[in-house]
């Protein structure tokens, strides 16, 4: 409802618009005033006429210039974030042979504004019959959905390809081999993994295989520890051991055809509220988020405008102040489609206080100072 009468309240200012306009057959604007502005919106342009002696309309361009805010994660191997650390430092030198590189147990992100754009028109209603300075607003702001993202930094690569294949990795060994044990066994002959104990060193032990999914059992998946989700999830579509085709055949990593096996059928329970949500990386190896608000967004405010120069009306000087209403809370989704102001509580460091600012943040506050030009 809120939503309906903002929305309502910012179409009355344009239908008192066309009403004022319709009572002149030809409205030609006696003056055009030209003004640049900057403020929380950023940076802009607007272009403004007065329709009678106690209205005026507004219509221009704002942009809020892009900067970076570091901010990091850290990397966590099972569902204990107390063992987590420990599991980390032993399979530090497994992921580094396998990798080639150091990996660090963090991951460092770079969030910044981007598309932070929006055209708008306003509507200036002056209540005051003897004082032309100050004004109320009503009006919108119209720009992209999308107004921010984070995602890891160049450095972190070599961290997010070796959590992508480690995972892969305990897929093979956990959920995905159903016939195709000599070829797993030949994979993992190219790893050293003696670094997991003695009684993995040598690759042609018949038994490794069932050592190893104990072991990567115990040890669990690993992602990029976010927070805890604040609610149960469910799964919303069975889920399969293999790889569906487009015919909903199923195959197994190799290609092979097999009989279709249900992991988990539809309303069965993912997470349980509590447990760790652990951010995995995209098919790319990124990292990624995005903060997303509504494309219309209704304004109200009031402001003040007066002359520049002494004796000399071309010039003025004003500022306007009020609230952008952009639907709520904002979204901020990572790509795997969690909501991490509605989904995840417990978000630590500086990233979970920048959540926490975002996820109170209603309505966002619209202050700009402002130079006016007449053109005529």
């Amino acid at each position: 409802m809120k939503k309906s009468f903002l929305t309502g309240l910012a179409m009355a200012a344009l239908v008192a618009v066309q009403a004022v306009a319709q009572n002149e057959k030809w409205w030609v604007p006696k003056n055009l005033d030209l003004s640049v502005k900057a403020g929380t919106p950023g940076y802009g342009l607007e272009l403004s006429a007065p329709m009678a002696n106690w209205l005026k309309v507004r219509t221009g361009f704002s942009y809020l210039p892009s900067f970076e805010v570091p901010m990091h994660f850290d990397v966590m191997v099972g569902d204990d974030p107390k063992t987590s650390h420990s599991k980390f430092t032993k399979l530090s030198g497994l992921l580094e042979g396998f990798t080639g590189q150091k990996v660090k147990d963090e991951v460092e992100m770079i969030g910044k504004p981007t598309n932070f754009w929006n055209w708008n028109l306003l509507v200036d209603f002056y209540p005051l019959k003897n004082n032309k300075h100050w004004h109320v607003s009503a009006g919108f702001y119209l720009g992209h959905s999308k107004i921010a993202k984070a995602y890891n930094a160049t450095e972190s690569m070599g961290a997010l390809m070796a959590v992508n294949a480690y995972n892969k990795m305990y897929d093979k060994l956990i959920n995905d081999q159903i016939n195709a044990v000599p070829e797993l066994l030949y994979e993992v002959k190219i790893i050293d993994l003696s670094v997991l104990g003695p009684e993995y060193a040598s690759s042609n032990d018949p038994e490794m295989l069932e050592r190893l999914q104990s072991k990567f059992k115990e040890v669990g998946r690993m992602g990029v520890n976010v927070g805890n989700y604040n609610h149960d999830v469910y799964y919303t579509e069975d889920v399969y051991v293999g790889l569906p085709n487009d015919e909903g055949d199923i195959y197994d990593a190799d290609g092979n055809l097999i009989n279709p096996i249900i992991a988990h059928k539809a309303g069965d329970l993912m997470h349980k509220a509590g447990t760790p949500y652990m951010l995995e990386p995209d098919n790319d190896g990124m990292v990624k988020v995005d903060m997303r608000v509504n494309a219309f967004k209704p304004y109200l405010g009031f402001g003040y405008e007066g002359r520049l120069l002494k004796g000399d009306d071309r010039w003025k000087v004003g500022f306007d102040a009020g609230v952008m209403f952009w639907g709520g809370t904002p979204s901020v989704i990572t790509h795997d489609g969690v909501n991490l102001t509605k989904d995840i509580d417990g978000i630590g460091g500086k990233v979970g206080s920048y959540i926490d600012f975002i996820s109170g943040l209603k309505v966002f506050p619209m202050f700009s100072v402002s130079i006016t030009r007449r053109l005529f």
